[in-house]
């Protein structure tokens, strides 16, 4: 079980802050604790990048077969 997807709950809260101890939840021996797994969260995954069209110049005009 990894530990990343582990939740554990006391007195209806998520014990989720790793640098605090048992005593700092002020639980006792004997008291009820649900450990309970959730799904990994899925990776990110990297945008797709689309390109631009590429841009023809526009043609020069075309009077009487010449270029102007």
């Amino acid at each position: 079980m990894a530990a990343d997807t582990l939740k554990l709950i006391a007195y209806g809260k998520v014990l989720d802050k790793d640098e605090n101890t048992a005593a700092s939840y002020n639980l006792k021996e004997g008291d009820f604790v649900v450990a309970m797994t959730q799904k990994a969260k899925p990776k990110p995954k990297a945008p797709v990048v689309v390109p631009e069209p590429a841009t023809v110049p526009d043609a020069a005009p075309v009077v009487d077969n010449t270029v102007v």
